[in-house]
């Protein structure tokens, strides 16, 4: 299905926006409620969409290491804290291994959204769910809220990871005591960057008013049932 014709004849990158939206929103909730049965078969389903459209992703392979440090931190520090509360030791180590298989599921649960719909598709499909609740003016600043901050999260790991290269190249005997505060000062100077360059990229797009939101999603059968078969399979594997 990653980039290649489905029988129904499209690709994950051509699928209705809101149901890809919608399936990664229940598949999400799923990861929290899941054994490890549904969480292995989650991880390797993403797993392939992300490996399938890595060409696509800037600076991911240099990014598979910072996503690595951010889960083994959460699970070393979800082990300590288990360990401090006076958790047995084989339990701890269970339960801290179970939560960093979750937020790895997590991590490629949102790369691979990212990697199958643009920014673009994001708040045109967000667009449509919010527009009967939220009404037309809130619901296309609300979607366009979002998609840039779905896209903002790889963003700012890939900066964050510029960052620590340029400083282990350029400052390679640099102490820890010195060198950590100049990560976190380039790295905020770096972030502050991110939301300027996407405010230009909206207003020249003309994204920032609401007629460039207007045009309305076509529903599309297919689409929709390979979404709730998608989900009926997800919620199965999770009961195993």
């Amino acid at each position: 299905m990653s980039g290649r014709k489905t029988k129904a004849g499209f690709t994950l990158c051509e699928l209705d926006p809101r149901v890809k939206i919608l399936c990664a929103v229940g598949l999400g909730v799923l990861v929290w409620r899941s054994s490890w049965i549904g969480l292995g078969s989650y991880c390797f389903f993403l797993l392939v969409i992300v490996l399938a459209h890595l060409n696509a992703w800037q600076g991911g392979k240099r990014l598979i290491r910072t996503y690595l440090a951010f889960v083994i931190f959460w699970t070393v520090a979800k082990g300590a804290l288990d360990l401090a509360w006076g958790t047995a030791p084989q339990v701890a180590l269970l339960q801290a291994v179970l939560v960093g298989t979750r937020v790895s599921c997590l991590l490629l649960l949102g790369v691979a959204l990212t990697l199958v719909t643009s920014a673009r598709q994001l708040g045109r499909g967000l667009c449509s769910l919010f527009r009967p609740v939220l009404g037309r003016e809130a619901a296309w600043k609300t979607a366009l809220a979002f998609s840039l901050m779905i896209h903002f999260l790889p963003l700012t790991w890939q900066r964050v990871d510029d960052v620590r290269r340029t400083v282990q190249l350029r400052c390679p005997n640099l102490p820890w005591r010195r060198r950590i505060p100049l990560l976190v000062s380039a790295s905020l100077r770096g972030l502050a960057m991110i939301p300027w360059q996407q405010s230009l990229g909206v207003a020249a797009r003309g994204l920032d008013h609401s007629d460039a939101w207007e045009s309305n999603l076509p529903f599309v059968c297919s689409h929709w049932v390979l979404g709730l078969m998608f989900l009926a399979v997800s919620a199965g594997l999770s009961l195993l």
